[in-house]
């Protein structure tokens, strides 16, 4: 990821490029997981003042998901979902 860039998407975007992600998948599972898990980081994203999408960002993230009790599987999963997000929005 781009330590520079400073804006992820545009929030009127967030559920184009959620549904891009969940194309990308095939398990329906899946697609109801990284849906969920995207929700979830956009909604931190935004309520965290929009930081610059960045390692850094995602490491506060991924700390903010331990604090929270969740499990390694559950942040690994999340992790895997903003890691397609970034895919496809640099791909679009």
């Amino acid at each position: 990821m781009d330590t520079q860039t400073t804006a992820l998407i545009p929030q009127d975007d967030w559920y184009a490029v959620i549904d891009l992600v969940t194309q990308s998948v095939d398990s329906p599972h899946s697609k109801r997981a990284y849906s969920r898990a995207l929700i979830d980081f956009l909604d931190w994203y935004e309520r965290n003042g929009r930081p610059p999408f960045s390692k850094a960002t995602i490491n506060a993230y991924r700390e903010a998901l331990l604090q929270a009790g969740k499990s390694r599987s559950s942040i690994n999963q999340a992790l895997s979902a903003i890691r397609k997000l970034a895919g496809e929005a640099a791909d679009n």
